[in-house]
C-alpha cells in the first residue's frame, strides 16, 4: 500500500455571484492520517496556504454540494447549496 497519494488540480473558488476565480491546488492524502486530505492552494504571487479537510467532506462534494459554514464543496458546474 502507498504511504501517500498526491495530485495537482485546478479549482474554482466562488466568493459571491460576482466574484469567482480558479487557482492550482495540490491534494495530498497520507496513510498516517487516514481521515484527512491536505489541500495546498497556490495563490497569486507565489504564496501557498495548506488546509486539512475531512476526507468525507471531499468525497461527498464529488457527487453533490455538501459542507456547512464557510467551507462548502460541490461538483464542477454546480452552484446548488453554495452561498449566493
Amino acid at each position: 500500500m502507498r504511504e501517500s497519494v498526491q495530485a495537482e488540480v485546478m479549482m474554482s473558488f466562488l466568493v459571491s455571484e460576482e466574484l469567482s476565480f480558479r487557482i492550482p491546488v495540490g491534494l495530498r492524502y497520507e496513510a498516517s492520517d487516514p481521515y484527512a486530505v491536505r489541500l495546498t492552494f497556490h495563490l497569486p504571487g507565489g504564496a501557498t496556504v495548506t488546509w486539512a479537510f475531512g476526507r468525507e467532506l471531499l468525497l461527498g462534494g464529488v457527487n453533490r454540494p455538501c459542507g456547512e459554514g464557510d467551507v462548502r464543496i460541490a461538483p464542477a458546474g454546480s452552484r446548488a447549496g453554495l452561498p449566493p
